[in-house]
């Protein structure tokens, strides 16, 4: 089965693709120009579903009966690369065979271009993109069920989902530049990673909360928590959040001031009178 779905994958990678000239019939459920248009973005969806992994390994002892050419580590890993995220980065090669398709995602998320010769792969935080919910979903099984594979797709979520609350918040991440809305509205940016991070167990509990960016959501929780840092937030949210509701707390204490002044006018002459 496993070979059977080899030959597949590497069928339509390759076919989808176009490095190699088509001679299916114009009327081919998948490998015609009609098939692939509409049949490519769900085998795509597919290969990166936990349970439906398979081996690269598969894929490279394919490649080496067909082309008789030992070790195609980075041909394969570029192979998948380019088929599942095109238009992330390039893939980084001289790392060995990835465990799966899942696990070339998430390379590509977390690795940026491949570096100089005789450097070490540099390792980037998770990505900036809001993808949608199911490849989240299946990068954070992936962490979970494969120990020593990090935490960092994970760590990315939750602190995502610490600081996006509303609608209001993934919009203003989109409009600094702090993620790249690709699955619809604000709204549906805030519903993504809120309900990505329920039952998830916190990195602090499992023993795994030692990435970069779970300490900025450690450190942005413990300045949230300090009591002046909570009563700004408050005062802006409650009076500075509409030029009316500035209008008008400028109204109270300019009216303020004229009540102590006018007190002050008053108190003032008796003690004076007193006095003398």
């Amino acid at each position: 089965m496993m070979v059977t779905d080899g030959c597949f994958l590497l069928e339509v990678m390759r076919t989808a693709a176009g490095w190699e000239v088509s001679d299916y019939a114009d009327d081919d459920p998948v490998f015609s120009a009609h098939g692939l248009l509409y049949t490519v973005p769900y085998i795509r969806r597919d290969m990166i579903m936990i349970e439906n992994q398979l081996p690269l390994l598969v894929l490279d002892k394919l490649v080496a009966v067909e082309s008789g050419i030992q070790q195609n580590e980075d041909y394969i890993n570029r192979l998948v690369h380019n088929f599942l995220s095109p238009t992330a980065w390039p893939p980084v090669t001289g790392v060995g065979l990835a465990l799966h398709p899942l696990d070339i995602l998430r390379r590509s998320l977390l690795f940026g271009p491949a570096p100089p010769d005789g450097e070490p792969p540099r390792h980037h935080l998770p990505p900036r993109r809001a993808r949608p919910a199911y490849a989240f979903l299946n990068l954070m099984a992936f962490e979970r069920l494969h120990a020593g594979a990090g935490n960092d797709v994970t760590a990315y979520v939750l602190f995502m989902d610490s600081i996006i609350d509303s609608a209001r918040d993934a919009a203003l991440l989109t409009a600094r530049g702090v993620i790249q809305n690709a699955v619809g509205s604000d709204k549906a940016v805030a519903r993504l990673f809120n309900g990505l991070s329920k039952d998830v167990v916190a990195l602090d509990d499992a023993g795994g909360g030692d990435g970069e960016l779970d300490a900025v959501r450690r450190a942005v929780s413990r300045y949230c928590r300090k009591p002046c840092h909570v009563w700004r937030a408050n005062l802006v949210h409650t009076y500075f959040r509409s030029p009316w509701s500035l209008m008008s707390l400028a109204a109270a204490v300019f009216l303020l001031v004229l009540t102590v002044m006018q007190t002050v006018y008053t108190v003032l002459p008796f003690y004076q009178g007193g006095n003398n």
